[in-house]
């Protein structure tokens, strides 16, 4: 599985967004939100890992239905049958409630009303089986689960949701008992790997930028070029290398990274112009020389020369995490320091 370009995203801008911005807390919390889910989805891994029969798993499937999209966070393809599984991360004292069709949290005094993600994982079952109907594929069985991977959830509420709702312990014994259900094969193993290639050809991920997801444009988070030795942003051109004037620690790609977190931030081109915004190169001679050395794919003339950004959404942003966990650091510590004071 793959940390999908929306996290990607909103770690990046809560890097770059200043602390005092009107929506810094929002952007804190979208990028727990997606983590949280990251690591919940990790967490399926070893009870999948444990399961005696042969299957395929993709993970955050989202796949195009008459103009518009739907996502699944695992599916697992079997000859037998397909299973859609929705991780969730509820803490606490969580009650189901199907009369209502939602999730109510407790948390102390905090309560919060989620969606229904029994229902969720159902409408997924159904635009599944639309989209398989429209493109011939066979009639194969197609189960649901909803999988809680933190070990403080206490569920109550309806009984109808206990085979439909479980805890991540008990996910490798409910795969074998969906299995033992399923005894006859519908398609080949090969049919099968076919298909899982038609869903991976078919998937869409999810791409925004931040002026269109949160009305954020650019002029409001900060440029420059990060030291992945102190995590701070400011690091300047001194003889052809990068040198932060904080820690003191050279660089002489640290220029790259910058180039990525544009990629996510505002899109896939850059020029000479722009790449020296980004990164407070003054010369456009020695900007030219630094983007010339990566080789990207290029287009246009003289300032209306356009380079093409290419990026893999899944090796290439690793230096994110690093840096956002630094970025968490400093902020435990300042909050600290206030209460100590």
């Amino acid at each position: 599985m793959s940390i999908q370009p929306y996290q990607l995203m909103v770690e990046s801008l809560l890097l770059r967004l200043p602390t005092h911005h009107s929506k810094h807390n929002f952007i804190v919390n979208a990028v727990g939100k997606e983590r949280a889910g990251y690591y919940g989805e990790k967490k399926l891994m070893y009870p999948i890992s444990k399961i005696d029969f042969s299957h395929d798993l993709l993970f955050q499937l989202r796949l195009p239905l008459n103009g518009a999209y739907f996502q699944m966070d695992s599916l697992v393809l079997t000859p037998r049958f397909l299973l859609i599984m929705e991780a969730k991360n509820y803490s606490d004292d969580v009650a189901f409630d199907s009369d209502f069709y939602r999730v109510v949290q407790k948390r102390g005094d905090e309560v919060r009303v989620y969606d229904d993600p029994v229902l969720q994982v159902e409408e997924q079952r159904y635009l599944l089986q639309v989209w398989m109907e429209m493109f011939n594929y066979p009639d194969i069985p197609i189960e649901t689960l909803v999988v809680m991977t933190n070990p403080s959830f206490r569920p109550s509420g309806d009984s109808r949701y206990k085979e439909k709702i479980i805890p991540v312990n008990r996910l490798s014994s409910r795969l074998r008992e969906i299995s033992s259900q399923y005894s006859r094969q519908i398609i080949s193993r090969k049919e099968i790997s076919r298909l899982g290639h038609a869903f991976l050809d078919a998937h869409e991920p999810y791409v925004t930028y931040p002026d269109r997801r949160f009305g954020i444009v650019e002029h409001e988070w900060n440029k420059g070029v990060f030291c992945m030795e102190c995590g701070r942003l400011g690091m300047r051109m001194m003889r052809m290398r990068w040198e932060c004037n904080r820690c003191g620690s050279r660089s002489g790609d640290a220029h790259i990274n910058a180039i990525k977190d544009r990629y996510l931030l505002v899109g896939p081109t850059l020029t000479n112009a722009e790449f020296r915004e980004m990164t407070g190169v003054k010369s456009v001679y020695t900007a030219s020389r630094m983007l010339g050395r990566e080789n990207y794919n290029k287009y246009g003339k003289n300032k209306g020369r356009k380079h093409r950004l290419e990026y893999s959404y899944e090796k290439d942003f690793g230096y994110l995490e690093y840096l956002v966990k630094l970025y968490q650091d400093r902020q435990i510590k300042f909050k600290n320091k206030q209460i100590n004071f």
